[in-house]
């Protein structure tokens, strides 16, 4: 495959309803494409992780965000070297830092670190009643074996809009 392939797009705020029905046409386009089931796990591992990271952080600041704000938008692509996906949202300046901190902590780990650090961060979760994106974040990288890209580009005085990317490779024969 030498072109990208559109296979999910959403663009606007999500609901429970709208993250089933997009996990539906994953396992639709799944059976149509027939993926390497390794691949496919994946994929809908790292696409539940980031609509509940986005949904679960909308919902924190929901009466914060103005109205003319940009929306929330996922995508899935298939590409010649797997499956990648992008979570966009909207970001309060004063969570910056903590997320870009947690993203390079996390992009650090090789995989057997990545794996150590999953399991810490669920043991430290345990003791708090703080949500974060901290466990989605580790468990994103950790499934897809990639590094975490994102970017943060500016909306206003109080906003930024972030998107995180992954990819997930498609398993080579052996």
């Amino acid at each position: 495959m030498k072109e990208s392939k559109i296979l999910i797009e959403y663009e606007g705020f999500f609901s429970h309803f709208i993250v089933n029905e997009l996990i539906q046409n994953l396992y639709k386009i799944n059976k149509a494409n027939k993926f390497q089931t390794t691949v496919f796990k994946k994929v809908l591992v790292v696409m539940i992780e980031m609509l509940e990271n986005n949904y679960n952080y909308i919902e924190s600041i929901k009466f914060d965000l103005p109205e003319d704000i940009k929306s929330p938008y996922f995508k899935i692509v298939q590409t010649s070297k797997g499956i990648e996906i992008e979570s966009s949202n909207p970001l309060k300046y004063e969570h910056l830092d903590d997320l870009k901190s947690r993203i390079n902590e996390i992009n650090k780990c090789n995989r057997q670190e990545i794996k150590e650090f999953y399991l810490k961060t669920l043991v430290a979760g345990m003791n708090t009643s703080k949500k974060s994106a901290g466990v989605g974040l580790i468990r994103i990288a950790k499934v897809a074996q990639n590094k975490i890209k994102s970017s943060f580009d500016h909306s206003d005085n109080n906003f930024l809009y972030y998107t995180l990317q992954i990819i997930v490779n498609y398993k080579k024969d052996t």
